[in-house]
Protein backbone atom coordinates (compact mmCIF):
# COMPACT_ATOMS: atom_id res chain seq x y z
CA UNK A 1 0.00 0.00 0.00
CA UNK A 2 1.74 3.91 -1.04
CA UNK A 3 0.18 6.62 0.96
CA UNK A 4 0.52 10.20 0.47
CA UNK A 5 3.91 11.72 1.35
CA UNK A 6 3.81 14.21 3.82
CA UNK A 7 6.29 16.93 5.06
CA UNK A 8 4.94 19.06 8.29
CA UNK A 9 1.44 18.32 7.47
CA UNK A 10 1.26 19.11 4.04
CA UNK A 11 0.18 16.87 1.46
CA UNK A 12 3.24 16.90 -1.66
CA UNK A 13 3.81 15.49 -4.99
CA UNK A 14 5.62 11.88 -4.64
CA UNK A 15 8.82 12.15 -4.81
CA UNK A 16 11.29 9.70 -7.16
CA UNK A 17 11.45 6.32 -6.04
CA UNK A 18 13.11 4.50 -4.28
CA UNK A 19 13.33 7.03 -1.77
CA UNK A 20 17.51 7.19 -0.49
CA UNK A 21 17.51 6.36 2.76
CA UNK A 22 20.63 5.72 4.60
CA UNK A 23 21.21 5.33 8.47
CA UNK A 24 23.09 7.98 10.06
CA UNK A 25 25.13 5.90 13.95
CA UNK A 26 25.27 8.68 16.50
CA UNK A 27 28.10 7.69 18.83
CA UNK A 28 31.13 9.23 21.10
CA UNK A 29 34.01 7.49 22.48
CA UNK A 30 36.54 9.44 24.71
CA UNK A 31 40.60 8.05 24.89
CA UNK A 32 43.57 8.70 27.26
CA UNK A 33 46.58 9.83 25.47
CA UNK A 34 47.39 6.70 25.19
CA UNK A 35 44.30 6.32 23.53
CA UNK A 36 43.37 3.86 26.36
CA UNK A 37 38.85 4.16 26.20
CA UNK A 38 37.76 5.88 28.87
CA UNK A 39 33.97 5.82 27.96
CA UNK A 40 31.35 5.43 25.12
CA UNK A 41 28.56 6.19 24.39
CA UNK A 42 25.74 4.97 21.73
CA UNK A 43 22.62 7.50 20.84
CA UNK A 44 21.61 4.78 18.81
CA UNK A 45 20.63 5.06 15.06
CA UNK A 46 19.12 8.24 13.27
CA UNK A 47 17.75 7.94 9.41
CA UNK A 48 18.54 10.47 6.89
CA UNK A 49 16.76 10.97 3.00
CA UNK A 50 18.31 12.33 0.42
CA UNK A 51 14.64 13.40 -2.06
CA UNK A 52 14.49 13.95 -5.05
CA UNK A 53 11.35 15.09 -7.20
CA UNK A 54 11.49 15.60 -11.00
CA UNK A 55 9.69 17.34 -13.67
CA UNK A 56 7.19 19.31 -10.93
CA UNK A 57 5.04 22.11 -12.37
CA UNK A 58 6.39 25.69 -10.81
CA UNK A 59 2.73 25.30 -8.23
CA UNK A 60 3.98 21.83 -7.57
CA UNK A 61 8.08 23.05 -6.75
CA UNK A 62 7.13 25.90 -4.94
CA UNK A 63 4.97 23.69 -2.34
CA UNK A 64 8.00 21.25 -2.09
CA UNK A 65 10.15 24.31 -1.64
CA UNK A 66 8.32 25.86 1.17
CA UNK A 67 8.22 22.80 3.09
CA UNK A 68 11.90 22.97 2.43
CA UNK A 69 12.89 26.14 3.29
CA UNK A 70 11.57 25.55 7.55
CA UNK A 71 14.46 25.44 9.85
CA UNK A 72 12.00 23.57 12.92
CA UNK A 73 11.53 20.14 13.16
CA UNK A 74 8.65 18.43 10.88
CA UNK A 75 6.84 15.48 10.65
CA UNK A 76 7.97 13.44 7.91
CA UNK A 77 5.71 10.62 6.54
CA UNK A 78 7.21 8.91 3.51
CA UNK A 79 5.39 7.30 0.57
CA UNK A 80 7.25 3.76 1.21
CA UNK A 81 6.75 3.28 4.58
CA UNK A 82 2.69 2.78 4.76
CA UNK A 83 2.44 5.65 6.76
CA UNK A 84 5.38 5.45 9.39
CA UNK A 85 6.03 8.95 10.44
CA UNK A 86 9.47 10.46 11.18
CA UNK A 87 10.44 14.26 13.12
CA UNK A 88 12.59 15.50 10.81
CA UNK A 89 14.95 18.75 10.22
CA UNK A 90 15.88 19.69 6.35
CA UNK A 91 19.47 19.73 6.04
CA UNK A 92 21.55 22.84 5.77
CA UNK A 93 22.46 23.84 2.63
CA UNK A 94 21.57 20.64 0.96
CA UNK A 95 18.67 22.51 -1.01
CA UNK A 96 19.16 22.33 -5.14
CA UNK A 97 16.36 24.00 -7.97
CA UNK A 98 17.02 22.84 -11.60
CA UNK A 99 14.77 24.38 -14.32
CA UNK A 100 14.13 21.79 -16.86
CA UNK A 101 15.22 22.41 -20.33
CA UNK A 102 11.97 23.32 -21.70
CA UNK A 103 11.46 25.48 -18.60
CA UNK A 104 8.02 25.09 -18.01
CA UNK A 105 9.24 22.19 -15.25
CA UNK A 106 11.76 22.01 -12.11
CA UNK A 107 13.65 19.48 -10.43
CA UNK A 108 14.41 20.18 -6.91
CA UNK A 109 16.14 18.17 -3.92
CA UNK A 110 17.33 18.02 -0.76
CA UNK A 111 18.14 16.11 2.53
CA UNK A 112 15.89 15.37 5.74
CA UNK A 113 17.76 14.48 8.61
CA UNK A 114 15.85 12.71 11.33
CA UNK A 115 15.65 14.73 14.71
Amino acid sequence: MTVATTLGGVTLAYPDVPLNKSEIYNATQRRAADNTLLSSVSGGVKYKWRLKWSNLTAAEMSVVKARALVTAAQTWVPCDEDGVSYSCVVTRNTLAITPQPNADYYTIEFELEEA
